[in-house]
């Protein structure tokens, strides 16, 4: 009988398999890596009780400006107010949201929008042109035009004043520009096979120029998965992966695995796609949500891992509730695509609003040599003693099932309790396991308690011989 070593996760790059509702984390007690349960959410506001869903959110001097549906509200923390004036023309689709400190602009891909208070108005220049994305900088916000490779600027810090001829073009490929981001005062303009850079060089006719060197060969499948998160900037390439730029003159990486690759390929759709980034316990997460796929996926941009962040409804995983982020008050907010509802992301919440999400993870394939495999016992490493006073979770359970034919069909499940309140002495342990050629163990957790599992995990084992029988004195 010998003791062998289970990794809980694969080498970053080439899992093939990836947690839901896990991410891992290289450090937790006493140092030991392992995997920690994503955050729940608690509810923060609710903006609009009949509300479809939360498009939008930004915070300017601390009144935070909610898109619900096709209305426009602002949250102080304590009061929310409808605003008054104009109603955006659409109700469900993409929209931007910039500030130029006393003007809240908002784009829907059809119209732009003013806000000032609490009154919003529609902006009425003829010349503003039918914008797909919209950022700022130095005064000026900046829309690219459907159907074009324009980008218009406004008038100095005022979002109501467009001029016609007031704009420039993305020129190297005959791509018509589809996003635009402003980062470390620098702009990015994308298209569906390119890309280019502009720099504000102060000239009186149009201040953004175009830098010598900053034209990408990359374009954009989905204007709204432009990001920026920690110093670089991300997107969902007309390829399909995830790329991450860090500068000027530097190719963009990709960050997504070959597996992920060969998935997001397979969607349907992925033009309606959205990204966003956040801190959570003091990791940036890129978070890529494909609601026509009906999954969200997040990349950890400080360990380079992949994992799903995911609600649960009906037995089945399906994507985050988030349906865009806003750092408020000093608490990362999500706004519900289901509701008018706004939810702070809390490490220490284990629902989604009161809403059981499921953790799991499959284990990396099990085999030797294609020999078979007598699983006496396996113990994984779980935090224990983390029940609840009352109520589910008092006494927390996790769930394992196997499979031998490459996850085709599973076993039975199997539970094992997650101990009680205090009962840190717990072990989550099973005997008597069988055996099999090739083996993939998967765990997971619906009770709303703290999930930690610490790398690696352990089996007891003997290797059979080469006929597949039991050997007399094991094989190494």
């Amino acid at each position: 009988m010998e003791t062998m070593e289970i990794p809980i996760i694969g080498t970053a790059g080439s899992e093939g398999h990836y947690p839901i509702n896990f991410y891992f984390h290289p450090e937790l007690e006493q140092g030991r890596p392992g995997l920690m349960g994503t955050p729940g959410l608690t509810l923060y506001a609710c903006i609009d009780p009949d509300g479809g869903k939360v498009r939008g959110m930004w915070d300017l001097d601390g009144l935070l400006y909610v898109v619900v549906d096709d209305h426009v509200y602002t949250y102080d923390g304590t009061t929310v107010v409808t605003c008054t004036g104009d109603t955006l023309i659409t109700t469900d689709k993409r929209i931007w949201m910039v500030d130029n400190g006393t003007q809240v602009m908002i784009v829907d891909g059809e119209e732009g929008y003013t806000v000032t208070g609490t009154v919003v108005t529609k902006i009425a220049d003829t010349d503003f042109p039918i914008p797909s994305c919209l950022t700022y900088q130095d005064g000026y916000g900046l829309v690219t035009q459907v159907g074009t490779g324009k980008i218009f600027i406004s008038g100095l810090n005022d979002f109501t004043s467009w001029d016609a001829l007031d704009y420039t073009t993305a020129e190297a490929e005959p791509d018509d520009s589809l996003a635009v981001i402003s980062n470390h005062r620098e702009i990015l303009v994308l298209g569906s096979v390119s890309g280019e850079t502009y720099y504000n060089s102060g000239n009186a006719d149009f201040p953004f120029e175009r830098i010598q060197g900053g034209h990408l060969e990359k374009g954009i499948s989905a204007p709204a998965t432009l990001c920026s998160a920690d110093n670089a900037i991300f997107w969902l390439s007309e390829h399909r992966q995830v790329l991450r730029s860090i500068g000027l003159g530097q190719s963009p990486q990709i960050m997504s695995t070959r597996q992920l690759d060969k998935l997001f390929e397979s969607y349907s759709v992925v033009s309606n796609a959205f990204g966003y980034s956040i801190d959570v316990s003091g990791f940036t997460w890129y978070v890529l949500c494909f609601p026509s796929e009906n999954v969200t996926w997040v990349f950890n941009v400080v360990t380079g891992r992949w994992h799903q962040w995911a609600a649960f409804a009906s037995g089945v995983d399906t994507r985050h509730r988030s349906n865009c982020y806003v750092y408020f008050g000093e608490k990362h907010l999500i706004g519900d695509f289901q509701s008018g509802n706004i939810y702070e992301v809390d490490p220490t919440c284990y629902t989604d609003g009161g809403n059981t999400f499921r953790s799991s993870v499959i284990f990396p394939t099990l085999n030797k040599e294609g020999r078979r495999i007598f699983h006496s016992k396996l113990q994984i490493d779980f935090k224990t003693g983390v029940g609840l006073v009352t109520g589910q979770g008092s006494d927390p359970q996790v769930m394992l099932q196997w499979s031998d034919d490459q996850m085709r069909v599973w076993s039975n499940e199997h539970w094992r309790s997650l101990g009680k309140i205090g009962e840190y002495k717990c072990m989550t342990k099973w005997n008597r396991l069988g055996h099999s050629r090739n083996r993939n163990y998967k765990v997971s957790v619906t009770d709303p308690v703290q999930r930690v599992i610490y790398n690696p995990a352990f089996l007891e084992a003997e290797i059979g011989d080469a006929d597949g029988r039991k050997a007399t004195t094991p094989v190494s």
